[in-house]
């Protein structure tokens, strides 16, 4: 069987794609997003015809089992499914995001510097004034602008 866990959808005849388990709607975790369901138990007959699950089973029977039986009104918070595809698109715009809230910055760091080279500029000008005025009062010459 594929690997993937896309592979795990549900058709919409309720069979697992991956397992090709029948009914497998009962077994299967809804997407946040996209809202497939995908078979989370998915199981294999071995050699000797014992039902076995697959390690790489997004949860365990055991627990698949406890949580889908807890009543939901007793239930604190929620557990939620994103399927790879999704989570994936995700990821991408929150890097989007986070790229241009970079570039922003740094858009706005260059032009602080441009602004900051001529507050400097202004400042040293009058110094170097000053700096001429009191070497000249030494000698007793210095004006007053």
């Amino acid at each position: 069987p594929p690997s993937q866990v896309n592979a795990r959808r549900i058709s919409s005849a309720g069979v697992c794609e991956f397992c090709a388990m029948d009914n497998a709607l009962d077994d299967s975790v809804c997407c946040l997003f996209c809202r497939n369901h995908f078979h989370v138990i998915c199981s294999f007959l071995d050699n000797a015809g014992a039902k076995k699950y697959f390690a790489d089973n997004p949860c365990n029977k055991t627990f698949f089992t406890h949580f889908k039986n807890i009543d939901p009104s007793k239930r604190f918070g929620n557990f939620v499914f994103v399927c790879d595809k999704c989570i994936t698109k995700h990821e991408e715009g929150k890097a989007s995001d986070v790229q241009t809230h970079v570039q922003t910055l740094n858009d706005r760091v260059t032009s602080m510097e441009g602004s900051l080279s001529e507050i400097k500029a202004l400042l040293e000008k009058p110094f170097k004034s000053n700096e001429s005025c009191i070497a000249a009062q030494r000698n007793r010459s210095c004006t007053t602008q």
